[in-house]
This record gives structure tokens, C-alpha cells and sequence, in this order.
């Protein structure tokens, strides 16, 4: 394309390799193409806070990032400038100006998230970046051990304001998901269980039974029908702690509770999961379990106890979701990998772990093509814009980093059709059909409108589909419509 080899001539030339404005027009011409490969990438600022875990999400004052801070506190970036525009202390009576807002507003005591001496151990926002969906820590809790009753609840953050309790985990809670319609929110609990949740009613759904161990982290399909969890951790038999022996990830149905697959291949501690935007790939990371031997010490605790020598893994895996077969075996995270995360489509990956860094990888031929170095501490958590164009990392020391990145694209002659895109049609159809009387199963006929469609190009351009006309996926949407009988079933699942 002529006008996209204009730019990346005037992005080469000294001096412009980093410039706002060109990069813009790069990533504005880019859309209509697809990546082809990764150009460079650098640390573009540190922002200013302490936080765990972060999420991007657009708004109308541009790009911005929501994150669990310190203690009790859920923190707002504008990405633009770097400054904490909203702080949100959920257990004082005052929070600090909200995004777009003119004054501060007040949080009524009684309406405490989290509340006693609690504090925020994980959160998970909707996709509007309207509502958070936070879990209690219990510093007391060994090892997050079971025996401990979790709450879990669902925040306004312009306000502060608690929405909706939800009980009935008996054990600390490690990961939180929300489903791309914000109805459904996933838990994955030290119980060994996952529940599945109704947002607005608290009810909880499904619990999903089959862990034999902690579980560590689960994600929703982009979807909502599937979840993948993983766990696993110390595991005490007779006084002496041994390492993992459940590093297996199960697939589950949803709608029916039903574990559709059991992915094995880690040898340690599951720490992440993650389905691809296509929902037929798969991330999971792995760390080795405490203990490098035996006559393990814990003064905190006053413990002494016997430890058996870990199984080392320290691996980010891909897996096809179809046959449950592990694909790759990505190696870097000498210490352990603590986080993974898909780029744009299913080709791109970024992972986190003990040694500081962050990697990028090239799913298709299992390549770390980048290394991002910056923190002083663990990587805990990395999240991506959906045009990859930024991504964030937090450490285990409250570091949050902003990371740019920029990309080189091709470009396919145009068409009116291409049959690896029906999938992403498929999705978005599921999540336009009505849910049932269950309130978890999608039936009936789909219904959008041209606002819904306009976010359907915008997602097809992030998938690598930009060069589709959008008559032609008009036309092919409104003939799938016509036709449909409901969600297409997991290929080879005996559902």
C-alpha cells in the first residue's frame, strides 16, 4: 500500500522513530492490513501509584488503565499522561476525583468493599470500565489455605459504591474474570473449586468441581459459554509439604458445569490462563512451588517444616483447545512464569515472571523475539490495549509500567470474505442472542444494530481482518443471522 510505505519511510528517518503523530498515521493505515512481524517496543513511562494487577479499557477521555492498588484502594490512569485521574478507597468515606469528573464525591462508609482488615487481593473490571469486581485478602490465611470465607463484590467505580455481595467460596480467591457482556463473573478459589456468577443478581450459578488442588486462575471464553482454570500448589501429606500434584487445566461448559477437557503437561504450579480471541488456543504459565529442599523455614509463621524438592516447569505452554494437545512449550522464565497474555489475534503472546522481564513471543514458530526489562521485582501481571499498540506490567512490588510498542503490517488484497473470520462473526452473534431462563444459556435468534456492527469491524481490524470489505461482512453476518440455530459446539466436545 502506497500510503503505508510513505509513513514507515518518514517513521525511519533519525529522529521520528518515536514520534506520536507518525506512529498514528502508521497504526491508522495499519488497521486496513494486518501485523506481519514486531518492529521495536520501549518503556514509555512509569505510572504514578502502587498497584497488583491492571486492565486497559477505552473511554470517552481516551485510553485508560484501572488497576487493584495498595491495601483496600482500586486505582485510574489516563494512559496519555501517565497521572492517577481516580482513586477509589473503598473502605474510607471520601474518594478522589473520578474519570471526566469536576469534584469529589462521597462514598458512604457503610457501603465498605471489602471491609475489617481486609484488603483488595484481585479484581477484574467489566469491559466498559464502569465496574469492578473485587475479592477480599486474608493476610492471615497460610497459603491462602482453605477454611476462610471469601466475599466477593461488585463496585461502581465513579462512586465507590458496593453494587452486590457475592458468598459461598470457602477459601482465599486467586483469580476473578468478567465475561465480555459483563453478565457472568468467574471465580477460581484455594477451595478447589470455580464458581460462576449472575453480576447483577449475586446468585451463584454453577460451581465447578474437579481441582484436587488450589485453583490458581481462570478465564471466561471471549464468548462466556467455556472457562479455563488451572491450579495446583504445596500440597502437606503427613507433615511433610511436597510440590504440585494437579498442575492439569480443565475446560468446562458453562451452561452445564460440565469439564469438557483436561489439559495435562505442566509438572508445577499453574499460575495463568488464558483462551486466545478465538477461542480455540489457549495460555497457561507455571512456576516451581516453594521449597529447593527439604527443612524448609518459615519464621513468619514459627514454622519448620519438611519440604520435598519441586518438579521444575517454569514454562508458558500453548495449547488447541480442540484436542486439548499442547502446541509449543515456551522457555525463557528461568524462575518462573507468572503471567501470560494473547496479543490482537492468536499469534502474539506477552509473558511475565520471577526473573523482571516481560517477553514477547511469535506463537507460530515459538520464538521470544523481545525482551522487556524494567522492573526490580517479580512481573505479576501484564495487560494489553486491543490494538497492541500499549501494554501494561505490575511487579510484586506495586511497579506499574506502561510499554509501547510498535508493529510492521501487510496487506492482503482487499475482499468482501475470508472464512477464518467466521469465528469472530460466531462470537459475536452468541453474544447478541438472549439468555435464558437460567440465565447462562444463549437461546433464540441474534439481534444487532449498525453501532453493534461498527464494533464488530473494529474488533476484525484488531484480528488481523481489516482488509475485509465491510459490505462483504455485512452481507455474510446478515446470511449467518438468517441461519442460525444457535452457538456452534466445541469441535470434538461430547457436550
Amino acid at each position: 500500500m502506497r500510503a503505508y510505505r510513505a509513513v514507515r519511510e518518514a517513521v525511519n528517518v533519525p529522529g521520528y522513530s518515536r514520534n506520536a503523530e507518525m506512529l498514528g498515521l502508521l497504526r491508522q493505515v495499519g488497521t486496513r492490513g494486518r501485523t506481519r512481524s514486531f518492529v521495536a517496543g520501549w518503556r514509555l513511562r512509569r505510572l504514578n501509584g502502587i498497584a497488583r494487577q491492571a486492565s486497559i479499557r477505552p473511554s470517552s477521555q481516551g485510553p485508560f488503565a484501572l488497576s487493584a492498588g495498595q491495601g483496600d484502594m482500586l486505582l485510574a490512569w489516563n494512559l496519555t499522561t501517565g497521572e492517577c485521574t481516580q482513586q477509589v478507597n473503598v473502605t474510607a468515606s471520601e474518594v478522589a476525583v473520578p474519570v471526566g469528573a469536576k469534584q469529589p464525591l462521597l462514598l458512604d462508609p457503610r457501603l465498605k468493599l471489602m471491609g475489617r482488615r481486609s484488603r483488595v487481593a484481585t479484581v477484574s473490571f467489566t469491559p466498559d470500565g464502569r465496574l469492578a469486581l473485587a475479592a477480599e485478602g486474608m493476610p492471615e490465611a497460610f497459603f491462602g489455605s482453605t477454611g476462610h470465607a471469601c466475599d466477593l463484590r461488585l463496585a461502581e467505580l465513579a462512586t465507590g459504591h458496593c453494587l452486590q455481595e457475592f458468598k459461598g467460596h470457602n477459601g482465599r480467591v486467586h483469580s476473578l474474570a468478567v465475561s465480555a457482556d459483563g453478565h457472568l463473573g468467574l471465580s477460581a478459589s484455594a477451595d478447589k473449586t470455580v464458581r460462576v456468577w449472575n453480576l447483577a443478581t449475586g446468585e451463584c450459578i454453577r460451581t465447578l468441581k474437579d481441582h484436587k488442588e488450589h485453583v490458581n486462575s481462570a478465564a471466561f471464553s471471549p464468548d462466556g459459554r467455556f472457562a479455563l482454570s488451572g491450579g495446583g500448589g504445596l500440597t502437606s501429606v503427613g507433615g511433610i509439604y511436597e510440590g504440585c500434584h494437579d498442575s492439569a487445566l480443565r475446560l468446562w461448559d458453562v451452561a452445564t458445569g460440565k469439564c469438557l477437557r483436561i489439559l495435562k503437561g505442566h509438572t508445577d504450579k499453574v499460575t495463568c490462563v488464558r483462551i486466545s480471541p478465538d477461542s480455540r488456543l489457549a495460555l497457561s504459565a507455571s512456576v516451581n512451588t516453594i521449597g529447593i529442599g527439604r527443612n524448609f523455614s518459615i519464621p513468619r509463621f514459627g514454622a519448620h517444616m519438611e519440604v520435598l524438592p519441586p518438579s521444575a516447569d517454569n514454562t508458558v505452554r500453548l495449547w488447541d483447545l480442540t484436542t486439548g494437545q499442547c502446541l509449543r512449550v515456551l522457555e525463557g522464565h528461568d524462575s518462573g512464569a507468572c503471567c501470560a497474555s494473547f496479543l490482537m489475534g492468536s499469534r502474539w503472546a506477552l509473558s511475565g515472571g520471577h526473573d523482571n522481564a516481560v517477553k514477547l513471543w511469535d506463537l507460530a514458530s515459538g520464538c521470544c523475539v523481545r525482551v522487556f526489562e524494567g522492573h526490580a521485582s517479580t512481573v505479576r501481571s501484564v495487560a494489553t490495549s486491543p490494538d497492541a499498540k500499549w501494554f501494561l506490567s505490575t511487579a510484586s512490588g506495586g511497579e506499574v509500567l506502561l510499554w509501547e510498542m510498535v508493529w510492521d503490517y501487510e496487506f492482503p488484497d482487499p475482499a468482501d470474505w475470508d472464512r477464518g473470520a467466521r469465528v469472530y462473526l460466531e462470537i459475536f452473534l452468541t453474544l447478541h442472542c438472549p439468555y435464558g431462563s437460567d440465565g447462562i444459556s444463549r437461546v433464540g435468534k441474534p439481534t444487532w444494530n449498525d453501532e453493534d456492527f461498527k464494533g464488530l469491524i473494529k474488533d476484525l481490524q484488531h484480528r488481523g481482518y481489516g482488509w475485509l470489505r465491510p459490505e462483504g461482512v455485512r452481507r455474510k453476518l446478515e446470511e449467518i443471522t438468517a441461519n442460525w440455530t444457535g452457538p456452534p459446539p466445541l469441535p470434538g466436545a461430547q457436550l
